[in-house]
């Protein structure tokens, strides 16, 4: 497979992924948004823009999880398709093999990262809107305010531990491939 075919499968894996991940996210914050005032009828009080900004956050992340995850399958079919022979010298990458073992606990949370931060965010703000619930003399502005910000920090702690196991499963012989991506000069 040539570079400018690999670059075209790349972009149009990674945009096909963004817009089914896009279109989940609209559907889950559109469901969300219409089925908030039933279980949480203080949502409905939120202005238009904080609705309008609850279904973009959505569409947002569905695409950019989604992309991503598309652009690494198509990344890991196009490895797999080269032959082993011609595959360490061009990548000089691990071979998977059948007898390996399953992947350790720090390359799933590598590769679900994004999973296991929205999850976090996710609880840390229905955790602490249950405990912001009893304070009696805070609106609900400002309780949605405080959870946001205690989310926010649960949120930030779990991104940089799974920074930190991302870069630690990375491994040193791994180099990219030479021949993904040559720019075109044409001063040259």
């Amino acid at each position: 497979m040539s570079s400018d075919l690999k670059l075209e499968g790349y972009r149009d894996s990674a945009v096909k992924g963004a817009a089914a991940g896009g279109l989940a996210g609209l559907a889950i914050g559109g469901i969300g948004l219409l089925l908030s005032p039933k279980f949480a009828p203080k949502l409905n009080t939120l202005s238009v823009p904080l609705k309008a900004f609850w279904v973009g956050s959505a569409v947002i992340a569905g695409a950019v999880i989604n992309g991503e995850r598309a652009y690494h399958t198509f990344d890991r079919h196009v490895r797999a398709s080269i032959p082993s022979k011609h595959m360490a010298p061009i990548l000089h990458e691990h071979v998977v093999t059948q007898s390996e073992p399953a992947p350790s606990m720090s390359e799933f949370i590598a590769e679900h990262r994004y999973s296991i931060i929205g999850g976090t965010w996710a609880i840390g703000m229905s955790i602490s809107m249950l405990y912001l619930s009893r304070q009696k003399y805070m609106t609900f502005t400002q309780k949605l305010v405080q959870a946001r910000m205690y989310a926010q920090a649960i949120t930030i702690i779990a991104l940089t531990a799974t920074a930190g196991v991302s870069m630690t499963t990375k491994r040193e012989d791994v180099k990219p491939a030479t021949d993904v991506y040559v720019e075109k000069k044409p001063w040259k």
